[in-house]
């Protein structure tokens, strides 16, 4: 899905981001997918790549169809599980992405059907919408820019635009913005459900070029 001044390439097996390019430089800036992280050990995890996916479900996609194609917009909706290393089924999911003509912003419209309750601790357990740059030269501040989060200094929790640092996650006294956690050097969690919380629609800016 392109417009004048980027390109969005959906993965046909997961129905998630799998590269956002602007035609200057064509090469990914940013990917995208769903994710169920569940409880830990109770040791943190490892500030490492590698370590980065141990405890997150996989991503199916049922579907992947294009929803509108005019002058004006395109937009694809794909529709999935996400499931555990053994295959069962965690949630349900559809993501509607939306390309504007003339915009810099690919717009994003998450729907999640949970099969599975997070853990106590909603820093260590939760569904959340996953993002990830190229490459650890690629800072932290910038990569944050592109997905909605404040950019900041390089923390394992940076916070989104006019959210206080130091509240909880499961706190939501400016309206509901989301909460991000660092994990490894190229990759942030957007933080979408956690314990107690409902069946939730999420519509918001992914990136921009």
């Amino acid at each position: 899905m392109r417009n004048e001044h980027f390109e969005a390439w959906i993965s046909p097996a997961t129905g998630c981001l799998a590269a956002l390019k602007d035609y200057n430089s064509r090469h990914n800036r940013l990917s995208q997918q769903l994710a169920f992280r569940a409880s830990g050990s109770g040791k943190r995890l490892a500030y490492t790549d590698a370590a980065a996916s141990e405890e997150y479900s996989v991503v199916a996609a049922d579907s992947v169809e294009v929803a509108r194609a005019t002058t004006a917009v395109g937009e694809i909706v794909a529709r999935g599980r996400l499931l555990n290393r053994r295959q069962e089924e965690l949630a349900r999911f559809r993501q509607s992405y939306r390309a504007w003509r003339g915009s810099r912003v690919l717009q994003l419209e998450i729907e999640l059907e949970p099969r599975a309750e997070p853990g106590a601790e909603p820093w260590d357990s939760y569904y959340a919408c996953r993002f990830a740059w190229p490459t650890r030269r690629r800072s932290c501040r910038e990569a944050c820019s592109r997905c909605g989060a404040l950019p900041g200094r390089e923390d394992s929790r940076p916070a989104t635009t006019w959210r206080s640092p130091g509240a909880g996650a499961n706190d939501h006294p400016d309206g509901g913005l989301p909460y991000h956690r660092r994990v490894g050097h190229r990759m942030l969690d957007t933080l979408l459900l956690v314990r107690e919380s409902e069946n939730a629609v999420f519509g918001w800016a992914s990136a921009w070029i």
